[in-house]
């Protein structure tokens, strides 16, 4: 996340563009970096563990989040 910073995420964000990551498959889909990637201002975030998502979500209430949504991927 080095070349991503909040200023670039806003920056984007004023266009109107949605911002999304994945962290699918990988050792950093974990809840220590959600926090980091919510930090930043990240819209979407796709997981591969919904329900750790959702527990990540009541522990940490994030400002402006209405409604987490939980589609599931085509396989």
């Amino acid at each position: 996340m080095e070349w991503v910073s909040h200023a670039l995420i806003r920056e984007i964000q004023s266009q109107g563009i949605k911002v999304l990551t994945k962290s699918l498959g990988s050792e950093r889909d974990n809840p220590q970096y959600w926090g980091k990637l919510f930090d930043l201002g990240i819209d979407i975030i796709l997981t591969d563990h919904p329900t750790k998502m959702m527990h990540y979500l009541k522990q940490y209430p994030l400002s402006g989040l209405t409604k987490p949504m939980l589609t599931p991927l085509a396989p």
